[in-house]
């Protein structure tokens, strides 16, 4: 079990447009990859899609808005954006503060877009997004899906912050690999997931404090800790004063 905070990861800057604390990087994982991207205030991202991975933007802090297929969705703390393959999307900080947002990659193969890290594919692909950003458009040389941006077979979502507690946020149905949910646990309470080998985990913790054993190893969390279970370990979530909120999101392997 790997669990990671934004304090003292690798953090990527991507020029003069975003930087990004790698919490789980594809290195480590099957088809997974997880990370802090953070966009200063005012900044309006680069216009792009991709052809090899779907995402999952989960707002941790800020105000902003997440551009999918041209048209702006205004989105605060706590909501979840959906952005399939082949989806153009940009992400827009408010001028007032940063943009903070959970980062999800899940990959549709184990080329994992040819790049062998995270820094390896901001390193390639910094350039690219920096022309995207001062053009204005997703159509640059090098560019994933450029000229002819690859077709989306599935729909972008957003799903709003309603603060009602435990909610499912993504079935496999609306997907090609991921499921998401939000959780609340009570004090004392408890989730068991049985280990199957055609999941891995994520666990971004929202609030609170609790405890998620894999066998013996028992770690203590709290808000802000990235988990990262891989495929086939069982795993159990328990809430702790005054309770446990966590993100699970999911990526299928087969």
């Amino acid at each position: 079990m790997i669990c990671r905070n934004t304090s003292g990861v690798e953090c990527l800057k991507v020029d003069e447009l975003n930087r990004i604390s790698v919490l789980v990087d594809r290195s480590e994982t099957g088809l997974t990859e997880v990370g802090i991207n953070e966009w200063k205030a005012g900044l309006v991202g680069p216009p792009h899609s991709h052809s090899s991975k779907e995402q999952v933007f989960y707002i941790v802090s800020g105000e902003g808005s997440i551009h999918l297929s041209g048209e702006p969705n205004t989105v605060r703390p706590g909501d979840l954006v959906y952005v399939p393959v082949g989806v153009l999307h940009r992400s827009v900080a408010s001028s007032g503060t940063a943009l903070r947002y959970l980062l999800f990659n899940a990959f549709l193969d184990y080329r994992k877009e040819g790049h062998a890290t995270f820094a390896d594919h901001v390193a390639k692909t910094k350039s690219v997004r920096t022309k995207q950003a001062m053009l204005d458009t997703a159509v640059v040389e090098g560019a994933e899906g450029s000229p002819d941006l690859p077709e989306a077979v599935r729909s972008s979502k957003l799903v709003h912050n309603d603060h009602s507690g435990s909610a499912i946020l993504l079935t496999k149905s609306e997907t090609h690999r991921i499921e998401a949910e939000r959780v609340t646990l009570p004090f004392r309470s408890h989730r068991d997931y049985t280990g199957t080998g055609s999941w891995e985990h994520t666990l971004y913790i929202i609030s609170g404090a609790g405890k998620i054993g894999v066998g013996h190893d028992v770690r203590e969390v709290s808000g802000g800790d990235t988990l990262f279970i891989t495929a086939g370990k069982p795993f159990t979530c328990e809430g702790l004063d005054p309770e446990l909120s966590y993100l699970r999101i999911s990526t299928r392997l087969d």
